[in-house]
């Protein structure tokens, strides 16, 4: 599917038990990013784009953020790169609060 101004319901009024994602930097350094191919032969009736691709392996991301993997109808694994987002977002926080205080701790240190 190849879409644009593609939104997800995301109202507070649909929600309960909101909280802020824990140690999402700790999450997303388990992630791991790869390069790979498709097996474009093998799997011929799935319209694979052809060449090099990059993202995620289904089957580890369960093992970490099971929340954002789907098993589709034929079994096969898919990940909602979507709903990554967020830990993202919470883990580049997380990561700027210990730049500010090692900021913090150097000016500390300097006359």
């Amino acid at each position: 599917v190849v879409g644009s101004n593609i939104a997800c319901p995301s109202d507070a009024r649909f929600k309960r038990n909101v909280e802020t994602l824990p140690n999402a930097l700790d999450v997303v350094e388990r992630l791991r990013g790869v390069r790979y191919e498709w097996k474009t032969d093998e799997f011929t009736d799935r319209d694979f784009a052809k060449g090099e691709q990059v993202g995620l392996i289904a089957q580890e991301v369960l093992e970490i953020v099971p929340q954002a993997v789907h098993e589709m109808s034929d079994g096969y694994l898919a990940v909602d790169y979507a709903r990554l987002v967020p830990l993202l977002i919470e883990s580049i926080k997380e990561q700027q609060r210990q730049i500010d205080e090692l900021k913090a701790a150097l000016k500390s240190m300097t006359p």
